[in-house]
C-alpha cells in the first residue's frame, strides 16, 4: 500500500485537499463551503467540520490503496471564534473580511506611538481584520458573550481542538492574531491585558511541525488508520510560499484568490507601517502586504453588471473580450482597503464612464484596478530591490493567462507558474512530510514550473501612464473618505 500525507487548505470560500506521495501530488479535490457562510465574513463552525470530514472521507474512498499518515493544516487568517467553558461555539468563525472593530482601530491609530509599538511587537498591521480587534469588539459590544467565553481562538486552533481534542496552534499562526510577540515568540502579556483576557484562554503554541493524534471518532469517520496525526502547519499565505518554492528573499510569491497578497521570506525587516511580518520557522519570517480585492471583486462585477454567476471566474476571464483601449479607472475597494494604507473606510470608484462604455471595458478596468492596487504594495515590499527578485504566481488566477500577462506587463517582471495548482495545500503536505520524518528539510522538495510570462516594455509604459491616473484618483477619493471619519 502506498503511503501519503494530506494537505488540507481551509480558505475563505472553499476547502482544498491534496494527497502527496513520494512522487508528488496523487490526488486533488476542492469543495465550496456549505450553507452557513455569509459573504465570506462568517463560517458556520459545525458545518465546516462536517465538510472537512466529508472531503477527507471522499479522498480515502477514492484512493483505497493509499494510507494517509498525516493531515497537514493550512488555514485562512486572520480569524476568530469564541468557545464557552465546555468548548461549545458562542460565535461563528469570523474571518478577515468582517470589519467589526473598525471604529476601535480608528481611535487606536490616533495614539501613534502605541500603534507603532503594537506593530513592532506583533508584526501585524493595526487593522480590524486581526483577532485582537474582534476580541475588543466583543468585549465592548457583546459583554454577555465575552464574559461566558472560556477560549478565544482562531480558525486553525478551533480545527485542531475539534479534530484532536487539544488546544494547540503553531507559532506561525499565532503570529497572525496581533496577540503574539514575534520577538519573544510568546503570547504578549501587555496585549492580553489590553484585551482583557488571560493566557489560559488561548491555545498552546508549538512549531509548524507539531503533531497530535486524531480523536478516535473523527479518525473513524474519516476512514483513517490508528496512527494518523494532524500537523498544525501554518497560514495559507505561509504555506503558499512553501508549496511554490518561494523560500528565499530572491523570490516573491504573488497570490490572487478571494483576496490577494504578495509575500517574501526573510530575516530581520525594518519597520514599515504597510508591511506585516509573520513568524514562519527557525529564523525565517514572512514579510508581505495583502489587499481585499481578488475574485470577490470580480464576482461582484459578474453578478451586478453581467447579471450571471461564474463557477470559475479566472477561467472565464480568458473567454472574455478585454478591450485594451479603455480609459476607465477603477479603485477596487468594495470591501474597504487593507494594503497599502489600511483604511477600511476607503470606498470603490469607477472613473471615466461615458455612454459608449462597454461591459468588457469596465471589466478590464476592474482587473487593472485590482492589479494596480497590488502593484502599489509590490513597490513598497521590494523597496528598490526589484532587480534581485522574480515572481511566482499562486492561487486561482494561475488559470488565467490574460491576468498573468497583464500582471507581468504592469509589474515589469518575469512571472513563473508552478506545476502544482494548490500551493497552500501542497505546502501543508510538505510540512507534514518533515513532521513525520519523511523529509529533513522543506527545501529538499524541488518545485517545477510549467509556464513563464515575460513583460512587454511597450505595454508596461502604457500601463504606467494609466497607473498615474489611478494614483491621482486614489489620492482624491482617499481624502474624501478621510473626511468622513
Amino acid at each position: 500500500m502506498e503511503e501519503a500525507v494530506a494537505g488540507l487548505d481551509v480558505g475563505t470560500s472553499s476547502i482544498k485537499l491534496v494527497l502527496y506521495g513520494k512522487n508528488g501530488v496523487i490526488y486533488s479535490e476542492r469543495i465550496d463551503h456549505s450553507e452557513g457562510r455569509s459573504n465570506g465574513k462568517e463560517i458556520d463552525p459545525e458545518q465546516l467540520i462536517k465538510d472537512i470530514i466529508r472531503l477527507i472521507r471522499k479522498s480515502r474512498d477514492k484512493n483505497k490503496n493509499i494510507k494517509i499518515k498525516a493531515i497537514g493544516l493550512s488555514s485562512l487568517f486572520p480569524s476568530f471564534i469564541a468557545l464557552d467553558e465546555k468548548g461549545k461555539p458562542l460565535t461563528k468563525i469570523i474571518t478577515w473580511m468582517d470589519s467589526r472593530g473598525d471604529e476601535l482601530v480608528i481611535k487606536y491609530k490616533k495614539r501613534k506611538k502605541e500603534a507603532v509599538k503594537l506593530q513592532e511587537k506583533t508584526g501585524c498591521i493595526v487593522h480590524e481584520s486581526y483577532t485582537l480587534w474582534k476580541i475588543l469588539w466583543l468585549k465592548e459590544n457583546k459583554k454577555e458573550i465575552f464574559s461566558r467565553t472560556g477560549k478565544f481562538l482562531s480558525l486553525p486552533d478551533y480545527l485542531a481542538y475539534k479534530l484532536t481534542g487539544k488546544f494547540a496552534i503553531s507559532y506561525a499562526l499565532a503570529s497572525t492574531t496581533s496577540l503574539f510577540n514575534i520577538n519573544s515568540l510568546e503570547w504578549d502579556k501587555e496585549i492580553l491585558k489590553m484585551a482583557g483576557i488571560s493566557e489560559r484562554q488561548l491555545s498552546e503554541c508549538n512549531s509548524i511541525y507539531h503533531s497530535e493524534k486524531l480523536l478516535k471518532e473523527i479518525r473513524l469517520e474519516m476512514g483513517l488508520d490508528e496512527d494518523a496525526v494532524l500537523v498544525l502547519g501554518a497560514g495559507d499565505g505561509h504555506l503558499s510560499n512553501i508549496g511554490s518554492g518561494c523560500l528565499t528573499d530572491k523570490t516573491i510569491c504573488s497570490t490572487i484568490g478571494t483576496s490577494s497578497a504578495l509575500r517574501i521570506v526573510g530575516g530581520s525587516q525594518r519597520y514599515n507601517k504597510s508591511v506585516w511580518r509573520y513568524y514562519l520557522y527557525d529564523e525565517k519570517y514572512i514579510n508581505g502586504i495583502a489587499i481585499n480585492a481578488g475574485s470577490s471583486t470580480l464576482a461582484w462585477f459578474y453578478r451586478n453588471v453581467f447579471h450571471k454567476e461564474s463557477k470559475n471566474l479566472f477561467n472565464d476571464i480568458d473567454k472574455t473580450d478585454l478591450d485594451w483601449s479603455t480609459d476607465i479607472v477603477f479603485l477596487p475597494f468594495l470591501d474597504g482597503e487593507r494594503g497599502p494604507n489600511y483604511n477600511q473606510k476607503m470606498s470603490a470608484s469607477l472613473f471615466g464612464l461615458n455612454s459608449r462604455s462597454t461591459g468588457s471595458e469596465i471589466y478590464r478596468a476592474i482587473i487593472e484596478g485590482m492589479l494596480f492596487n497590488l502593484y502599489d504594495c509590490y513597490r513598497i515590499l521590494v523597496d528598490g530591490n526589484k532587480g534581485l527578485i522574480e515572481m511566482v504566481a499562486t492561487g486561482g488566477y494561475i488559470n488565467s493567462e490574460k491576468i498573468l500577462q497583464m500582471q507581468s506587463d504592469i509589474f515589469n517582471i518575469k512571472i513563473k507558474v508552478p506545476s502544482v495548482k494548490e500551493a497552500s495545500a501542497v505546502g501543508a503536505a510538505i510540512v507534514s512530510l518533515v513532521a513525520i520524518g519523511e523529509k529533513r528539510f522543506l527545501s529538499e522538495i524541488e518545485t517545477k514550473y510549467e509556464k513563464v510570462y515575460m513583460p512587454d516594455p511597450e505595454k508596461h509604459r502604457k500601463y504606467m501612464k494609466k497607473y498615474r491616473k489611478y494614483k491621482e484618483l486614489y489620492d482624491i477619493i482617499s481624502k474624501i473618505n478621510m473626511e468622513k471619519k
